[in-house]
């Protein structure tokens, strides 16, 4: 009996080891696989998931990264039996950090495209109420497909396109207030209150051109079609202007004299006038 008692004990020694020098509430640690930390979190170091094994299981994010949690019975991460709430809580706290990482790396991406655009574009377009006559040409929501760089603007820099847009016309004071608008309201859960403010501000930028329009028709359109509603408006407003932006951040103007004509002829013709030819030089666009 002698005998068995140390071998038991000695079993009890290993199995003592291998799940930590102490027990989880004790403060001794927890065994990571190949050696021991206080906890869970403090075994990866700057190691990642390769030191991330025995009590304590790594778990990936959508976005990379991830964590190092304790195992609870059965394999189960123990964050996955605490209560629900708690639950919702852990999971939150993950994908917040991993959802404004990536806000926040787009927004700097956006932002160095958007002092170039700025500095390029914007600085040099006129300003609507500069415009003598306006032609009130009409495009349609299709318009878009059309014109490549529009497109690509609206899809890809909504919130540079309509920065143009709502400063060309005066809508905004300047061209940063509308780019940060809409940022916000895309890449935030405040898009419910963008929504509403959007439809509004679009409705002024269609009076302010001369067009048709309501504050219903323009939420609906940008509930459900922002993008070529953006684009759109872009291509209106710079029909009006005489402007032609193309990939990437380069600006073509009509001369004012020829561009007031234009607009004129358009205006009096109707929309027999719409269909024009343009011819475009490294810096100036003429259009018949």
């Amino acid at each position: 009996s002698g005998f068995l008692s140390v071998c038991a004990a000695a079993t009890h020694g290993r199995d003592h080891q291998r799940r930590g020098i102490g027990s989880r509430g004790a403060m001794a640690g927890v065994n990571c696989g190949g050696h021991v930390a206080e906890t869970c979190a403090a075994c990866p170091g700057d190691n990642g998931a390769a030191w991330c094994h025995g009590m304590c299981e790594w778990i990936s994010g959508p976005w990379g990264g991830g964590q190092c949690v304790l195992r609870g019975p059965g394999g189960i991460p123990e964050f996955v039996q605490l209560p629900y709430e708690m639950q919702d809580a852990t999971f939150i706290h993950l994908h917040a950090m991993q959802y404004g990482t990536l806000v926040l790396a787009t927004g700097l991406l956006m932002l160095c495209f958007a002092v170039n655009y700025n500095k390029r574009v914007v600085r040099h377009m006129p300003a609507i109420d500069e415009v003598i006559i306006k032609s009130r040409r009409e495009k349609s929501l299709m318009s878009c497909f059309w014109e490549p760089s529009v497109c690509l603007y609206a899809t890809c820099c909504a919130p540079l396109l309509a920065g143009k847009n709502y400063y060309a016309t005066r809508v905004c004071p300047n061209f940063w207030a509308g780019c940060i608008f809409t940022f916000l309201g895309m890449y935030t859960p405040f898009f419910c209150i963008w929504l509403p403010v959007r439809a509004w501000l679009s409705t002024l930028v269609q009076v302010t051109i001369g067009q048709r329009t309501s504050c219903c028709s323009q939420l609906l359109t940008t509930l459900f079609c922002f993008p070529c509603d953006l684009a759109r408006e872009g291509l209106e407003i710079d029909d009006e202007l005489g402007a032609e932006i193309t990939c990437f951040n380069n600006l073509r103007l009509t001369p004012k004299l020829l561009q007031e004509v234009d607009n004129a002829v358009a205006l009096v013709a109707g929309s027999e006038a719409q269909p024009r030819m343009c011819t475009v030089s490294p810096k100036l666009r003429m259009c018949t």
